[in-house]
């Protein structure tokens, strides 16, 4: 008798480790979505209609395109 009491006092105790571990992973999951988001917000890019073939040119023209060299003026 006192072998099953030992027993269902270790099963209740793994089982409050067990709800702790997943308690912990959601948190660090709900941190992690909430950076995501964050920098979704920040940095994302609105495409507004536009494909991606059309923003990747646009970014890529917008590099390469030369500025023109100010006036000097007298």
């Amino acid at each position: 008798m006192f072998e099953l009491l030992g027993r269902q006092e270790a099963l209740a105790r793994s089982q409050k480790i067990i709800a702790a571990a997943v308690l912990g992973g959601m948190l660090v999951f709900s941190d992690w979505l909430v950076l995501a988001g964050a920098v979704y917000l920040f940095l994302g890019i609105e495409p507004r209609g536009r494909s991606i073939e059309r923003i990747n040119r646009a970014l890529h023209v917008s590099a390469t395109v030369p500025r023109a060299a100010p006036v000097a003026r007298a």
